[in-house]
């Protein structure tokens, strides 16, 4: 309020020079375009403003160069005036207007870094637990893939929130490619079609909406990729038993103690964590790593 009620105070303090419209530019600027030194940004604009509307248009300064003499003479007074009204009013709201706290600032940035060291490093670590734990596990969820993606079959992926964008982020590896310049590999994400989705979960309730689908699309010898980083969702479960129940295969990415998911599921790959943004960046990897194995089982000649 103080830095709004600011502007209005540098307009009545120029009565002789002001008019509405500037008053409107300067707001403008204040709302759109302050960024850093406010108070400095809005005299600049306050100058140029005064000149436009009230020197150059009424022809007082005819010559450029003693124009710019004069807006600088200018800009040095406003300069002046506005740091010394930033500070009264940091004096007022305890806001500071032109001064950048650079200690608490630096503080803040190391912490940050700290921050950020330390959460990649516990991603490694628990990348590298991933691979001592569950090596096997993924390397046979790929063959399971390759096998089906060599006689024909397709994938069908399905999860919830971050677990949704990465079965369209897998499915899309498979569509498109990973590496190899390759034919498009048959896989389906089942969480892209919202008339299916809100249809489904209208009419048989959300514990539903992939089930149906794969009740729909899902043919024996197919695999149904199931991602949950509970394990518990109870929308994959269902699925996961209609996939068992129409002879797919079914294949489970998990995280934590892997939940109900592991129970249900051929072969799951469980990341051992309590941490959902983590889990959720191992299950990526995991993912990677299947495109990889499967274009290299398929696709690339043998040396």
């Amino acid at each position: 309020m103080c830095r709004v009620t600011t502007v209005w105070f540098v307009a009545i303090a120029c009565p002789c020079t002001w008019r509405w419209a500037a008053v409107c530019d300067a707001f403008r600027f204040y709302l759109h375009e302050s960024k850093g030194n406010i108070w400095v940004r809005i005299a600049e604009k306050i100058v140029s403003l005064l000149l436009e509307r009230f020197f150059y248009k009424r022809g007082y300064y005819r010559s450029a160069t003693t124009a710019i003499s004069v807006e600088k003479v200018w800009m040095r007074s406003w300069h002046s005036w506005t740091r010394c009204l930033s500070a009264l009013f940091e004096c007022i709201d305890g806001y500071p207007f032109l001064e950048s706290r650079t200690a608490d600032h630096k503080m803040n940035f190391e912490k940050a870094e700290q921050h950020v060291t330390a959460s990649l490093r516990e991603g490694a670590d628990l990348r590298l637990k991933v691979a001592g734990n569950c090596g096997r596990q993924i390397v046979e969820a790929a063959l399971l893939i390759s096998d089906c993606l060599a006689e024909g079959g397709k994938l069908l992926l399905f999860g919830n929130g971050g677990s949704a964008a990465d079965a369209q982020h897998l499915a899309a590896e498979f569509v498109g490619r990973f590496v190899v310049e390759r034919p498009g590999l048959a896989a389906i994400a089942l969480t892209t079609d919202s008339s299916i989705l809100t249809a489904v979960a209208n009419d048989y309730g959300f514990e539903r909406v992939f089930a149906r689908q794969i009740e729909a699309l899902g043919r024996p010898g197919d695999v149904a990729i199931g991602i949950s980083t509970s394990g518990n969702s109870a929308n994959v479960l269902v699925a996961m038993k209609q996939a068992a129940n129409q002879d797919l295969k079914t294949v489970g990415l998990s995280g934590k103690d892997g939940g109900l998911l592991a129970r249900v599921s051929a072969i799951c790959v469980t990341v051992p964590a309590a941490n959902t943004a983590r889990i959720q960046e191992c299950h990526i990897a995991i993912g990677h790593i299947w495109c990889e194995l499967v274009e290299s089982d398929l696709f690339r000649k043998p040396a």
